[in-house]
């Protein structure tokens, strides 16, 4: 007996699970007895490049839209009502096309977590999903995963951000006006992850195709603070919405040949030269590599799968990290792990954002690389 939901009473089937009570948390929940779960963790070097996808397509994306905003107990999500052509993608490797249905953000109560995909080990500090739903064949779902990165670029999420103190409550909801899908899209729409997973919120339904952008999108501080007020219920705050990565089994994941991977988890910047900061960093550092800049990506100089720690955006000179912080996260057996390698970066007082216009000539940018 198949145990799972048809893919197309998943969404009504979600909120039904929070309502009834059985809500318990990310952590908490079963892997539905799948071996293709979500989200999963991104390593670089293991990556499948493939060449032959058609470019990847966005139709509609760009009308305004009314809809209705929810706290559903477990995210904030939006239910678009569209008075001509509803949003559809198709193309990149999709088997068919898909038109979206809703909208919903993961995110964390600190900088270093919050997105449910990671990234060599590393957390985004929030995440949003557009799910869609097969034109031909609905029971098929696909959902395309937009990683958030704090910057100082409120237009991605502005009309969303002025809406969450409405629906602060579980079970409030509001009418959302004005808003426009193609804010939340990154730039290059080409550059993608691909891999066959599942929702990644109960039932935990698989054979859900994902597309997981590298470039981020921008979301504020003050805006990542107001979905951080978002409750689950009405005396307690939501607090970590995103679902434990799941193990890979046998699965691939793909990469589109124009992906440049975006290495704005993974960079310390320093206006030092390479041997004072080979100096500074001492014997509790096994390397460092020099990276260069190309339109606001960062790319490894010698080794583009270098496992790298967090970002430094600052104006001015900076002690590259202080090392004494690094002493203290020794763990038991002497390495360094991907939680230790986060509380560094935050004990270091590191601002999480992305300057787009910088270039090699105004920075020279140095990642830390650890035994990990």
């Amino acid at each position: 007996m198949n145990c799972f939901p048809r893919m197309r009473d998943q969404v009504e089937l979600q909120l039904l699970v929070v309502l009834r009570g059985r809500f318990t948390g990310p952590c908490h929940w079963p892997n539905a007895n799948g071996l293709h779960q979500s989200p999963i963790n991104i390593d670089l070097g293991c990556v499948k490049r493939v060449t032959n996808y058609a470019p990847l397509k966005f139709h509609h994306y760009s009308h305004p839209f009314n809809g209705e905003i929810v706290n559903n107990g477990h995210s904030v999500q939006i239910t678009p009502q569209f008075t001509s052509d509803a949003p559809k993608i198709s193309g990149g490797g999709l088997d068919q096309v898909y038109h979206l249905v809703q909208y919903h953000f993961h995110w964390g109560q600190q900088d270093s977590e919050g997105s449910e995909h990671t990234l060599a080990g590393l957390h985004y500090p929030a995440e949003l999903h557009l799910v869609h739903k097969g034109d031909s064949d609905p029971e098929k779902i696909a959902v395309v995963a937009v990683f958030l990165i704090l910057g100082s670029d409120d237009k991605a999420l502005k009309v969303e951000a002025g809406m969450l103190e409405k629906v602060a409550i579980p079970s409030s909801s509001a009418t959302i006006e004005h808003a426009v899908v193609e804010h939340k899209l990154p730039h290059n729409k080409n550059s993608f992850w691909r891999y066959t997973g599942s929702l990644t919120t109960p039932p935990c339904s698989e054979g859900v195709t994902w597309t997981v952008f590298t470039e981020p999108v921008s979301i504020t501080k003050e805006q990542l603070a107001l979905f951080r007020s978002v409750r689950d219920k009405p005396d307690h705050v939501l607090e970590k919405n995103y679902r434990p990565v799941q193990k890979l089994n046998d699965r691939e994941y793909k990469a589109t040949a124009a992906v440049r991977p975006h290495y704005g988890l993974g960079v310390i910047w320093t206006k030092r030269n390479e041997r004072d900061v080979k100096k500074e960093l001492k014997e509790e550092i096994q390397e460092t590599v020099l990276v260069g800049i190309l339109n606001g990506y960062l790319t490894t100089g010698r080794d583009p799968h270098s496992t790298v720690v967090q970002i430094k955006q600052f104006k001015g000179q900076f002690t590259a990290v202080q090392m004494a912080d690094l002493s203290a996260l020794r763990t038991s057996n002497n390495e360094y792990g991907p939680n230790q390698s986060r509380k560094l970066l935050l004990s270091a007082d590191v601002a999480y954002s992305m300057n787009r216009h910088s270039t090699a000539d105004e920075y020279e940018c140095v990642t830390l690389k650890t035994n990990l």
